[in-house]
């Protein structure tokens, strides 16, 4: 349920030029700024967002970009995907632990992608489903009514924010100090040494058909209690705080899509101020915590 739609921000920098603090209220802004003109029963001010930084390749590989984004997106394109938690899910109703998900593309800052959850009989999922045109098989003019209000709606992307911004960090350190080249050939090593000493012969770090695609996060949900399982990061190691940066390296194998099977491996996760990894998720959904 995610609708083609794209509204550029003309004259700001992309977001990764900004202070990261900064980044973030920015990224919460478009999105809060979106379901308070569209999907109102979605706003909730209260909010804590998780925010990873990534490119298109990953579902590029995985489900192919069109028809879910604009045409012009490129798998290496820079985006930001935004969840807003909301700790109170349960008590209103809500059948997920987020009021929205969205995808934000980093050059221009459209708002490439968005799904907005509701609570128990609000009246604007009706609103949601007729406004989604890939969800409906809307026609031409349903699309472009949709890309002209998201058009309209990127120029007010800057709103501000409301709930404080997440936790400023300290100087970089480890890995996070690191050139963006440098830190990601580290943790490609890093990765290839676990997923080998978890499964010996699993991978081969010299294989021209493997791709490692690094993500980065941070560890702002540990703020929360009572986080659902599936979203909670167990297992994380003793003194990591809510603003230290981590990062998944997404393992992709391209001769499994030429096969026609899913090219998808494993996901390692690794503290960045300390190279340690805590997890590691598998193809088949198991998750190993360290």
């Amino acid at each position: 349920m995610a609708a083609a739609w794209h509204g550029s921000v003309s004259g700001n920098p992309p977001l990764s030029f900004l202070p990261k603090a900064e980044r973030d209220s920015v990224l919460v802004g478009i999105v809060q700024h979106a379901l308070r003109t569209y999907y109102p029963g979605s706003y909730r001010s209260a909010v804590c967002p998780a925010i990873w930084q990534c490119d298109f390749r990953k579902e590029e590989s995985l489900y192919g970009l069109s028809p879910h984004y604009p045409a012009y997106i490129k798998g290496s394109d820079t985006c930001y995907h935004v969840m807003l938690y909301y700790p109170r899910w349960k008590e209103e109703g809500f059948a997920v632990p987020y009021t929205a998900t969205a995808v934000i593309r980093d050059k221009g800052r459209e708002l490439c992608r968005l799904r907005a959850q509701e609570a128990r009989n609000s009246p604007d999922m009706t609103q949601w489903m007729l406004l989604c045109p890939t969800a409906v098989g809307g026609s031409p003019d349903l699309r472009r009514e949709c890309h002209a209000r998201m058009e309209a709606m990127a120029g007010a992307a800057s709103a501000v924010y409301a709930t404080p911004t997440p936790l400023s960090s300290e100087a970089e350190e480890g890995l996070c100090a690191l050139p963006a080249t440098v830190r990601d050939d580290s943790l490609k090593t890093i990765a290839v040494r676990r997923l080998t000493e978890e499964r010996r012969g699993f991978i081969s770090r010299n294989d021209s058909d493997m791709v490692y695609l690094v993500e980065a996060g941070d560890f702002a949900l540990l703020r929360q209690q009572g986080l659902p399982e599936w979203l909670e990061e167990k297992g994380v190691p003793s003194g990591v705080r809510p603003c230290d940066t981590c990062y998944r390296v997404v393992v992709l194998n391209k001769a499994l899509k030429e096969k026609g099977d899913t090219p998808y491996m494993a996901t390692v996760k690794v503290v960045g101020r300390t190279g340690q990894v805590y997890g590691v998720e598998w193809e088949s959904g198991v998750i190993a915590w360290f």
